[in-house]
């Protein structure tokens, strides 16, 4: 568990329901357990949000998905590429999912993530 003070702060969350909904037809990673929404926010640091929603298990199951997600992101930050908007969207399966899996799975869209920032920077540059 992080001490006090090593969380994801409140300013590195999306909170309100508008930056949710501003990722709608956001870029996509799409994995069987988890979606991954994303877009460039023009900050200078990256921003997560997490959506876990009743189907994907009780409060209990969906509270420890957000806990685990939080910490992976916690722990990547700097495997996440700066300045983007990162939606988490939990599905069913990922209630199966341990700690190591889940980690995994976010690493791996992180790294894709990142070759595309990088492949359109390329482009525009």
């Amino acid at each position: 568990m992080a001490a006090v003070g090593q969380g994801l702060g409140k300013d590195r969350r999306l909170r309100q329901r508008g930056q949710f909904l501003a990722l709608q037809r956001a870029r996509r990673v799409n994995q069987r357990q988890i979606l991954f929404l994303w877009r460039p926010n023009g900050l200078a640091f990256s921003r997560l949000g997490l959506t876990v929603s009743r189907r994907v298990g009780n409060a209990v199951v969906r509270n420890r998905i957000k806990r685990r997600l939080r910490e992976i992101f916690r722990r990547a930050d700097a495997a996440l590429p700066p300045g983007i908007d990162l939606v988490a969207v939990a599905r069913p399966p990922a209630a199966q999912m341990d700690f190591a899996d889940l980690n995994r799975l976010t690493r791996q869209a992180l790294e894709t993530i990142a070759r595309e920032l990088t492949r359109n920077y390329n482009h525009h540059a």
